[in-house]
C-alpha cells in the first residue's frame, strides 16, 4: 500500500479522538482556571511585594471580615498594609489578632513590634512609655524565636534609633552588626539608610561604605558616603571621597555638583 492511502485509512479515528478530547477540555477549562488560579491571599502577598498596597487591601480585606475564619497570615498581612500605610492603631490590632492566633511566630511578632513603635512615638504621656515597652517586649521575643534572621536585627536597631524613651546608639550598632554579620550582601544599605535618617550619621557612613564595596560598580553609594560627611561637617572628607567618585565615575553629575557647592578648600582661602 502507499503511503497517503495508509494515513487516510488509519488517522481518521485519532483525529476524531482529538476532537473529543479538545471538546471535552474546552467543556472543563472554567472549572480548570478556577481550580489552578492563586488564592486570593497569595495574590494579595504578591501584589503587595510588589508594593501594589490597593490590590492587595482590596484582595485580603474580605478574608478577614469574619473574625471566625480570618487566619492569622490573613490578619497579619492586613496588619503589614496598615503599617505601610502609617495608620498604626489599625496596624496593632491586625497584627495582635493574628499574634493571638500564633503567639510564637517571629515575623508577626515582629511586625507587632514595629507597629507598637510606631504608635508608641505617635502617642503622649505615659502611653508613649508602655507602648514602648511593649514593643521591645515583642521584638526581643521575636529574636528569642529567631536569632539568626537579619530583618529582626534591623528592627531591634530601629526601636533603639527610634524610641521614644530615648536612643541607644549603642545597641543601635550592636544590632546593625549583627544584621550585617547574618546578611551582609542584602543589609548594608537598610541600614545606612535607617540610620542616616535617624541621624545616626558615622553608623550610616560605615555602612554606606561597606555597601560601596559590595557593589563596586555604583556610583551612589560613595556618593551617599560623601553626602553623610557633609552631614556630619566633615568637609574635606567629603571633598577627597566626591573627587575619588569622579575619578572612577567622570561625569556622574551628583558628585560634580555637590563638589562644585562645597565651600574653597582650608588651604585656599589662607
Amino acid at each position: 500500500m502507499n503511503a497517503p492511502h495508509f494515513a487516510m485509512k488509519h488517522t481518521l479515528r485519532p483525529l476524531l479522538l482529538a476532537a473529543l478530547l479538545a471538546s471535552t477540555c474546552h467543556a472543563f477549562a472554567e472549572d480548570d482556571d478556577a481550580f489552578f488560579a492563586p488564592s486570593p491571599y497569595v495574590q494579595a502577598i504578591s501584589a503587595f511585594e510588589k508594593n501594589d498596597i490597593a490590590t492587595a487591601e482590596k484582595l485580603v480585606t474580605p478574608l478577614v471580615a469574619d473574625p471566625a475564619s480570618a487566619t492569622a497570615d490573613a490578619l497579619a498581612l492586613l496588619g503589614r498594609i496598615r503599617l505601610s500605610q502609617k495608620r498604626s492603631d489599625e496596624a496593632v490590632a491586625s497584627l495582635a489578632r493574628a499574634v493571638a492566633l500564633k503567639p510564637d511566630h517571629a515575623s508577626f511578632l515582629t511586625f507587632l513590634g514595629l507597629a507598637l513603635l510606631d504608635q508608641a512615638n505617635a502617642s503622649e504621656g505615659p502611653a508613649r512609655t508602655e507602648l514602648a515597652t511593649q514593643s521591645f517586649s515583642r521584638l526581643t521575643r521575636a529574636a528569642e524565636l529567631a536569632p539568626t534572621n537579619a530583618e529582626i536585627q534591623m528592627a531591634l536597631m530601629r526601636y533603639h534609633l527610634t524610641t521614644p524613651t530615648g536612643k541607644n546608639a549603642e545597641a543601635a550598632w550592636r544590632h546593625a552588626d549583627e544584621a550585617n554579620r547574618l546578611d551582609p550582601l542584602s543589609t548594608g544599605y537598610d541600614i545606612a539608610e535607617m540610620a542616616e535618617r535617624a541621624g545616626e550619621l558615622r553608623l550610616a557612613e560605615k555602612y554606606y561604605r561597606v555597601d560601596a564595596a559590595n557593589f563596586p560598580v555604583s556610583p551612589w553609594l560613595p556618593f551617599c558616603v560623601a553626602r553623610v560627611q557633609l552631614a556630619r561637617s566633615a568637609t574635606e572628607e567629603a571633598r577627597a571621597t566626591l573627587t575619588e567618585v569622579l575619578q572612577r565615575f567622570p561625569g556622574f553629575g551628583p558628585a560634580k555638583q555637590m563638589l562644585d557647592g562645597l565651600p574653597p578648600p582650608l588651604a585656599a582661602t589662607k
